[in-house]
This record gives structure tokens, sequence and C-alpha cells, in this order.
């Protein structure tokens, strides 16, 4: 058994639970406060609900280690805002968090796999393994409202996260590699297009990617094989030549027998190439040679340079909320 503690307005209480436990319930018992570390030790832990209390703040932290979590519930409090990085790559498939008193909430990291918006539709419990493709847009006003509320709270160090799932749950997931304000996908784009909407938005997507590629922008992310398909086919020459160029001007920097991949992962090549060996962002001189071989195996060589100190990363070339991002997808596939 363990003790899970919690504050009220009348003082500390204790519930417990069973470490094999599959459902926490701690609904409507006026709840200030509380500790979630003990539930690291129930691995069984398949939902939680904290709804109808009176949370200011929540730690999700703990919930990392709860990998069958499939469903969390924190509605009807007083939360102004919560980090959701804890539930990165998750199990979850259905949650739900909710405006209480007219307050809107900030979402920060807000990371399911790749932002899934599907999961924070207000006062509606939503499952997030539905297609939207299938989902009712009948109401646009209402889709475009949403949208452009959730994108507007966003902090820009999640820019890009946000936009991936933006696009995502548009099932343009395709062209999810625009690195900049995810705002602008939504921008001139109002109800009155009606159905025409999701047109409106990937030509919006698809000129953003344009413009990126012609300043030098970063290629991650974008599917050519599927956007051959779509509109975005006229995107794809280009990007293949830039990534031809990401690799000739790739340098990885080496201090103290350590590579430093920063600017290898931001490439496309490099990014498959680092998932698919299961490297860090840091390597030795094994992971290095395991890291060249895989490349000469595509036919690409990339060059070496002993330094001092690590150059800063290039903004210029990848935001940091790109760069933020990857390191996230990197660290999960490790984890």
């Amino acid at each position: 058994m363990i003790d899970l503690e919690y504050a009220t307005s009348d003082g500390f209480d204790i519930i417990q639970i069973g470490k094999d436990c599959s459902a926490v319930n701690l609904s409507g018992i006026d709840i200030r406060s509380i500790d979630l570390t003990p539930l690291t030790d129930c691995s069984e832990l398949h939902a939680l609900n904290l709804s109808d209390n009176e949370l200011r703040e929540l730690d999700l932290g703990p919930l990392h280690s709860c990998r069958k979590l499939v469903e969390i519930n924190l509605s009807r409090n007083n939360l102004k805002s919560i980090d959701l990085s804890a539930l990165a790559f998750s199990t979850i498939r259905r949650a739900m968090i909710d405006q209480k008193h007219g307050r809107p909430i900030l979402l920060f990291e807000p990371i399911f796999r790749e932002v899934e918006f599907k999961g924070w539709k207000l006062g509606e419990l939503v499952d997030l393994a539905q297609d939207s493709r299938e989902a009712p847009h009948a109401d646009w006003a209402k889709t475009v409202k949403a949208l452009e509320e959730r994108v507007r709270w966003t902090p820009d160090s999640s820019w890009f996260a946000v936009q991936r799932g933006l696009l995502r749950y548009l099932s343009m997931i395709e062209i999810g590699g625009v690195d900049g304000d995810p705002r602008l996908i939504l921008e001139d784009v109002s109800a009155e297009h009606g159905e025409e909407i999701l047109t409106r938005i990937y030509e919006k997507t698809v000129s953003l990617l344009s413009a990126q590629l012609r300043r030098g922008g970063p290629t991650v992310f974008l599917d050519v094989e599927v956007m051959k398909r779509t509109s975005a086919a006229c995107l794809v020459p280009e990007i293949l030549e830039s990534r031809e160029k990401e690799m000739e001007d790739l340098i990885v920097p080496i201090r103290k027998d350590r590579a430093y991949l920063d600017e290898v992962v931001i490439t496309h090549y490099g990014f498959e190439v680092v998932m698919g060996l299961g490297l860090e962002m840091r390597v030795g001189k094994r992971g290095l040679k395991r890291l060249k071989k895989s490349f000469e195996e595509v036919g690409y060589i990339f060059n070496t340079e002993e330094v001092q100190t690590v150059p800063k990363p290039d903004l210029t070339r990848a935001s940091f909320s790109l760069r933020n991002y990857i390191q996230r997808v990197i660290a999960a596939k490790k984890g």
C-alpha cells in the first residue's frame, strides 16, 4: 500500500492505495493541493480523476512513470496553468481539462506524442485515438475559435510542438514542419470559409513552408512521399535539394572525445539516423563511428571538428522550439 497525501480547506488527509490499483478517483473532495509522487510506484494505473476540486496548480511529473495511464480528468478545478510535458509520449487516450469561472488555462508543453489538441476540448471528454477526418466539423465558427484560442496561449518555446499537434489534428501531419509561430497557420482564416477552411489552412501552411525553404530553414518532419499526392507536391523538389545541402554543410563538433549532435538532428537524414540507432545528443567514439557508418551507407559523409568550446546552436537555421522538440522526441525514444 502507498499513502497519497492531499490538503483540503480542513487540513491534510491521506488515502491508501494499492500499488497494483488501476484507477484512483479523488473527485469532489475539496482538494487544494496534492503530491502525486507516490503514484510513481503504481505501474498498473489506468485512470486518474481529480475533477471537481479546488486545485490551483498541479505537478504531473510523477505520472511519467505511469506507463499504462490512459485517462486523466482534471476538469472543474481552479487551474490557471499546467505543465503537461510529463505526459509526453504517454499512452493517454482520454483527457479532460476545462475552464472554471471563465478563466483560460495556459497549457505549457502540451505534448501527447506530438501535441494532440483533440484531448483538450473544453468541457468535453475526447477520444484521442479518433481520426479528425471522422470528427464532425459542422460548426466551423466554434472550431476556428477553439483552435485560435489554444494556439494563442502557446509560449514560443512550444511553437513547433503546437504546430505539429494542430496539423495532426487537421490530418495534415505530412506538412507538420513549420518552424515558426503556429498562429500564422490560422491567419486570415475565418468561419466564413465554411468547409473550405481546411483547404485554406493547407495552402497557408504550404506557403509558410515555401518561405522557410527559401531562407534555408529545416526540412525535418516533412513527409515528401505523402506530399507528392497533395497540393504540397510543388515543394518536394526544393525539399530534396535542401536536404542534400544540409548534409554538405554539416560539421560535427567534438570536445574531449564527445561528439555534439545538435546540428545533426535538425537535418532530415541526421534525425532519422540518430533515431534509428537510438543515439543520444552526445556520443563517444563508438557512437560517432556508428553514426558515420550509417551515413556512409546512404551515401553521405560529414565532417568533424575538434573544438575547445562547443559552438552555440545556430537559431537562424532552426529555432529553439524545434530543437527542444527534437530533443524531447529523442529522449523519449531513448527512455
